[in-house]
């Protein structure tokens, strides 16, 4: 870097506008800095600026990575924010549809067992009278079908 070249300041400002001032041409007795000072202390404030952009620019890529993740995305083309008031129920029928999934992979015999007691609300020891077995069989059967349901519904 020349001489000339270390007199000149060039300062781009946010809004696009480039200023450029020649120290030399600045009468000496209205310079209240040595030049060489004046360009550290401007090079230290560019400096700072990036690190403050940089960090600022983080910031936010990570706030929009979070706001992402609270995203529902409702078949290709529908995105629901956690703002929108269906967002709550976005979120309910979609862990219905889930477990209506993962019901239905369930063998016949466990889903009717699973409908009985958790949908319609049938105790299980009328379920055992009705098919001539023990309440502990019925339960038996229900850990079962609630352990191939959670294998299911984390598959």
């Amino acid at each position: 870097m020349s001489k000339q070249e270390t007199n000149v300041i060039t300062y781009t400002f946010a809004t696009g506008t480039v200023t450029k001032i020649d120290l030399t041409k600045i009468p000496a007795g209205q310079m209240e800095i040595e030049p060489e000072r004046l360009m550290a202390e401007i090079r230290e404030m560019e400096r700072l600026e990036r690190n403050c952009n940089q960090r600022e620019r983080r910031r936010s890529q990570s706030f929009q990575k979070a706001y992402d993740a609270t995203l529902i995305r409702i078949g290709a083309n529908r995105i629901v924010p956690p703002s929108d008031p269906t967002f709550l129920e976005v979120i309910r029928n979609d862990q219905y549809a889930k477990l209506h999934r993962a019901i239905e992979k369930l063998l016949p015999e466990q889903q009717e067992l699973i409908t009985k007691i958790y949908f319609l609300k049938i105790p299980a020891v009328e379920i055992a009278k009705h098919e001539g077995v023990g309440k502990s069989a019925i339960s038996h059967r229900v850990k079962r079908a609630l352990a191939q349901l959670e294998k299911n519904l984390t598959a």
